[in-house]
């Protein structure tokens, strides 16, 4: 027992036997106040108040009165002594009067624990109510409220109970507003408490309430029960009300994420329906026993390979089924080896549909992973490339036809430029020879026709060997090796040195790299470059400079002069064979160097363009792959012829 209790017990034992005494001296006073008056009812007053006390404290609280009044009425106010030897007349007389006592202490203390047993009843029920989740309130047939618990008064959005206690139905009506369950405006006439008045019988609805001052509404499940009097008539009804705003919302939450559920489900079936490829999931290592199964797959594989989605399903490893015999052990394998790795990977092999035809397929596969990263199954994309595969094979054949046919052509122009050099030479030969034995016998216009043949003849010529050295370009490569560019640089203007005398050009050269190059080529590369800026020279002799810079994965070489230059146009058509920009009169030549530089340049692997201005002289640009550590697969094989 808690210590509060102890002391309400407490208390009220010192009030109850207080009163007790308190009472028993009020009897023996009024009895000797009255004494001559109840002659013949001497303990009339005592009997009163033990009646009293018992009324109020139960039975033994009477009996104290009782004992108490009786010793001092019948000492002060009988024989002034505490005797009890009385005669049998007085004891037959005190017998019956203690009985009276006696049943009077009792019956009102039957009475008393009758009262205690009902107030703690009631205030069991009171605790009930009021600490029962559900609310509850009492509203008499007018619909003025009787009661209300805590949890009604929180549901409604009042502080306290007192605040609903006695509101009247014009002020619930007030107060309130009502929504039904479809969310429109509520007469209060329908709610189930005035149904339940109005038909003696149980209702349930399920409303939505808020104060009109504001306030949040809750959502509440109202059942109201009617209590009938003797007439079998309505007098009141209980209402119980469940919250289920939480439930409502949760509802509405689910209904909304069902919607979107299913439109992100109607939208992945309509781009897996559509997507043209097959979708699928499996489960198991491929290869392995019992095998992999197909979990899932969408409906365009019927479409693609005639298979039905049953048939891909139910059948065990149907990929063994589907894969060509001829390609199913590669592929096996690395399907094996992606699995194994838990990674991504794709295959491509061919499938045999169900109507016989071969198709190229793709697969992308992902592997699936448990929470252990242990690879449990796969999941991926097979796209159908049949005419991607075919495009392949097509320009496979193409790029092998057209590899023969340029290495005809390469064969064809050396056979033709070499077996030319002869039949050349005899033609200039024998016209200088007329020229020589009959000089005396031909005119002007003879000679300057033989003139014009033989400088025909040497032009010829040196096409003839330009052509050539096109050609053996790719014919006649050499291996790659480590290539110092100074070396190249030297090798040049050795080569030129006549030319460099004679125009006065002198050369800056930066530090350059080492690569892995045709040293041949790069030679006759720079030497092209040099000699078209002697070639072009403005009227100050010409000065070139040589520079070189690493970016990304290659180096840039520049190689500019401050001769004529040339307009923007033309900067493009420099490259392409036997184009010229001026006259065979003025600027000799065949117009294959700079398409040789640049056939030279993408030998190895490189690009190459102009910068120039009329006037501002011209920069040549090249880049070279960095192949300082490896070889380029393209030098590795001596061709030459």
């Amino acid at each position: 027992m808690s210590a509060v209790m102890q002391l309400k017990e407490s208390t009220r034992l010192i009030i109850d036997y207080g009163t007790a005494v308190l009472a028993a001296l009020m009897a023996v006073l009024l009895s000797a106040v009255f004494w001559a008056d109840i002659v013949n009812s001497q303990y009339i007053f005592v009997i009163m108040a033990v009646a009293f006390v018992a009324w109020f404290g139960g039975f033994l609280p009477g009996m104290v009165t009782a004992i108490i009044s009786f010793m001092l009425v019948n000492y002060f106010l009988i024989s002034e002594s505490f005797t009890f030897n009385l005669n049998p007349a007085d004891q037959l007389r005190t017998f019956f009067l203690w009985i009276v006592v006696f049943i009077i202490s009792m019956a009102l203390e039957l009475r008393l624990r009758s009262v205690d047993a009902l107030q703690a009843s009631r205030d069991q029920l009171q605790a009930i109510l009021q600490n029962v989740a559900e609310g509850v309130t009492v509203q008499a047939g007018d619909g003025k409220v009787m009661y209300v618990n805590r949890a009604a008064t929180e549901m409604l959005g009042f502080k306290a109970n007192d605040d609903m206690m006695d509101m009247t139905l014009s002020a619930i009506e007030q107060t309130f507003e009502l929504c039904d369950e479809s969310g429109s405006p509520m007469s209060f006439s329908d709610l189930p408490s005035r149904q339940a008045l109005r038909s003696g019988q149980p209702a349930r609805r399920t409303i939505q309430i808020g104060q009109k001052s504001g306030g949040s509404r809750r959502w509440l499940i109202m059942k109201s029960t009617p209590i009938t009097d003797e007439n079998n008539r309505a007098s009141m009804v209980v209402n119980v009300l469940t919250d289920i705003t939480e439930r409502r919302q949760y509802e509405e939450d689910l209904m909304r994420l069902n919607g979107q559920l299913e439109r992100a489900s109607t939208r992945i079936n309509n781009i897996l329906t559509n997507v043209p490829g097959i979708i699928w999931e499996g489960s198991g290592e491929p290869g392995s026993d019992p095998g992999q199964n197909i979990d899932f797959v969408n409906g365009f594989a019927e479409k693609m390979l005639g298979y039905s989605v049953e048939e891909w399903m139910t059948t065990p490893n149907f990929w063994q089924k589907l894969v060509h015999p001829d390609d199913w052990k590669a592929a096996m394998i690395r399907a094996q080896e992606i699995f194994s790795q838990g990674n991504q990977g794709t295959i491509q092999f061919r499938c045999v549909a169900k109507d016989g035809h071969e198709v190229w397929v793709e697969s992308h596969s992902t592997i699936i992973l448990d929470n252990r990263g242990n690879p449990v199954g796969v999941c991926g994309a097979v796209m159908d490339v049949t005419e991607r595969a075919k495009a392949a094979q097509d320009l496979a054949r193409s790029a092998d036809e057209l590899r023969r046919s340029n290495e005809e052509l390469q064969q064809f122009a050396y056979v033709a430029s070499h077996d030319l050099q002869e039949p050349l030479r005899m033609v200039t030969s024998y016209l200088q020879l007329i020229e020589q034995r009959y000089s005396e016998k031909l005119d002007d216009d003879a000679r300057e026709f033989i003139g014009y043949a033989v400088d025909g003849a040497s032009r010829m010529k040196a096409l003839i060997n330009d052509l050539l050295a096109y050609s053996r370009v790719e014919t006649r490569r050499t291996q790659f090796t480590l290539v110092d560019f100074h070396v190249v640089i030297d090798r040049v203007k050795t080569n030129l040195k006549l030319a460099i005398e004679e125009s006065g050009t002198t050369f800056e050269v930066d530090d350059l790299p080492r690569l892995m190059a045709d040293e041949g080529q790069m030679v006759q590369l720079f030497q092209n470059l040099i000699s078209n800026a002697i070639k072009f020279r403005a009227e100050e002799p010409p000065k070139i400079t040589i520079k070189a810079t690493r970016q990304r994965g290659e180096w840039q070489f520049c190689v500019g002069d401050n001769g004529i230059g040339m307009e923007k146009q033309y900067l493009d058509r420099i490259f392409i064979i036997f184009q010229r920009l001026h006259s065979k009169g003025k600027y000799p030549g065949t117009g294959i160097g700079l398409a040789i530089c640049k056939k030279v340049v993408e030998r190895h692997g490189g690009r190459i363009w102009a910068e120039s201005a009329p006037g501002q002289g011209t920069t040549f640009n090249f880049t070279l792959p960095n192949l300082m550590l490896k070889e380029k697969a393209a030098g590795n094989t001596n061709g030459t012829h």
